[in-house]
């Protein structure tokens, strides 16, 4: 069950650094032909939710490593993220805590994680 789940994420972990690619190469372009457009961000902020610390860090750790990887990806196709990392601990309540902040404090446009089922169900609706 783990590593199925393991795979999902990693699977929308890659669409995203998909579109993010597409996007950039969409604004080379763009910028080639002088027909450029201007957006209202050039940078984007993910939330990343992840038990970083406690018994589930061999899985969090690692999962945040992935998110830092895709980063420097992005970046190096011309696109600005910014993370603002945030650790679950795997509790419900320190997850929800750190959703809530992600959401109303730090503004994220999108949140990526959360790999413990009982941390995630927390978390989710304030998504």
């Amino acid at each position: 069950m783990n590593k199925k789940l393991i795979l999902v994420e990693f699977l929308v972990l890659a669409l995203v650094i998909i579109g993010c690619g597409q996007e950039a190469s969409e604004q080379k372009q763009e910028q080639a032909t002088g027909t450029t457009q201007t957006s209202e961000t050039d940078t984007y902020k993910i939330g990343v939710l992840f038990a970083t610390t406690g018994d589930v860090a061999v899985y969090g750790i690692p999962m945040l490593q992935a998110v830092q990887l895709a980063q420097e990806q992005a970046k190096a196709n011309g696109v600005n993220v910014e993370l603002v990392v945030e650790d679950s601990r795997c509790e419900p309540q320190a997850a929800a805590t750190a959703m809530q902040k992600l959401v109303t404090v730090d503004k994220v446009d999108a949140v990526i994680g959360e790999i413990c089922s009982s941390a995630t169900l927390a978390a989710a609706p304030i998504a």
